[in-house]
């Protein structure tokens, strides 16, 4: 059957009209991904791989090399950290593109679409501490798109090492002690929207219904870089109009002349949905992005 394919599509590339390939004749994506996995079988047996490796529902094929005895694997909206070596597979060879290392290990949040598919489904089939094989069709990996070095309808392999996986919980923890944020003054209870004094004021204190100005620096977390900068945003204290529920409620603890730092899980800013940017396409906050928001009260 492979060889009759073969033949097939060696027919095509020399422009003879036979109907069975002129779906690629006409449409070059056509048949790829069942080209890939059958690629990648052959990789497998060629490199005595065929015995080990599992297959998944998607067409992923993957390998555990080196097993953990742990027993965490990452959940939707954790942030890993891993890294890899990325290779594209040039018939039975797998030729090398690029690598990250644990000098400049990756943090991406799992399961929301910020990763190819193929190595978002293969870390959440990894526990921590594991280094897997990921054999993945195009459909799983970079599709048609141009990415240097790799050509278009290509097999990749991610060569992975799950280092960590951090709920929200734990990278806030991490934060403070990074920070050196060690007790906080004001907790809001259950919503666990802490505030840290860094500079206190003299004036009077922040008052539900009547319109505050503060400034506003916004960082996720996760990358300590503002995406919200205001030097004067205006609003009602307790109304919400913000629409970050962490501010609304932090605010009200502080006097006029605060300058604080309030940290807060998603569940208290964008939550699961995250802050899309409509014009490209990408997030301004991820999902599941817990957040810090550096706040001074101007007036009120």
């Amino acid at each position: 059957m492979a060889s009759k394919l073969s033949t097939l599509f060696l027919f095509g590339l020399l422009g003879l009209a036979f109907l069975a390939c002129k779906n690629d004749f006409d449409n070059p994506a056509e048949g790829q991904v069942a080209r890939n996995i059958q690629e990648i079988d052959n990789y497998l047996i060629a490199n005595n791989l065929a015995t080990e490796f599992r297959a998944t529902s998607s067409g992923m094929r993957y390998i555990i090399d080196e097993p953990s005895s742990s027993t965490v694997s990452p959940q939707t909206g954790e942030e890993v950290e891993f890294t890899y070596v990325l290779s594209y597979l040039d018939n039975t060879v797998a030729r090398r593109v690029d690598s990250v290392t644990t000098d400049n290990a990756l943090r991406l949040p799992i399961g929301i679409g910020v990763m190819v598919p193929g190595l978002d489904e293969g870390l959440r089939l990894m526990r921590v501490g594991e280094r897997a094989r990921l054999f993945l069709p195009n459909n799983l990996a970079f599709s048609d798109s141009v990415r240097a070095n790799i050509p278009k309808y290509s097999a990749v392999i991610f060569d992975v090492r799950l280092l960590k996986s951090r709920n929200e919980a734990v990278q806030i923890q991490d934060y403070l002690r990074a920070n050196g944020l060690r007790s906080t003054t004001d907790s809001l209870g259950s919503d666990s929207i802490r505030v840290y004094y860094t500079e206190r004021g003299t004036g009077a204190r922040v008052v539900s219904g009547k319109n505050v100005t503060v400034a506003i620096t916004g960082k996720v977390l996760r990358t300590n870089k503002p995406f919200d900068v205001r030097e004067n945003a205006i609003f009602e204290a307790g109304a919400n109009q913000l629409g970050i529920e962490a501010i609304d409620k932090g605010v009200l603890k502080l006097r006029v002349g605060d300058r604080a730092t309030f940290v807060f899980p998603s569940a208290r800013g964008y939550g699961a949905q995250g802050s899309p940017n409509r014009s490209t396409g990408f997030y301004i906050v991820p999902p599941y992005s817990p957040l810090v928001y550096e706040i001074t009260v101007k007036s009120q």
